[in-house]
């Protein structure tokens, strides 16, 4: 459970991270801005979801 816990709170932090430095750019910028937000928080959930399957299936 603890490595459940561990994978999600890295997630989120990145995720905030993220958030938190793109919102500032959104403000100043235009799509192409919020294209390339999107872009990255698309290619977090996949991680997400791959490490969540590597923990249940590396399981004892």
């Amino acid at each position: 459970m603890t490595n459940y816990l561990i994978t999600y709170s890295a997630i989120g932090t990145i995720a905030a991270i993220y958030f938190f430095n793109t919102r500032e750019i959104i403000k100043d910028q235009s799509l192409s801005a919020r294209a390339a937000v999107s872009a990255i928080l698309g290619a977090i959930w996949p991680l997400a979801i791959a490490a969540t399957i590597y923990d249940v299936f590396t399981k004892d």
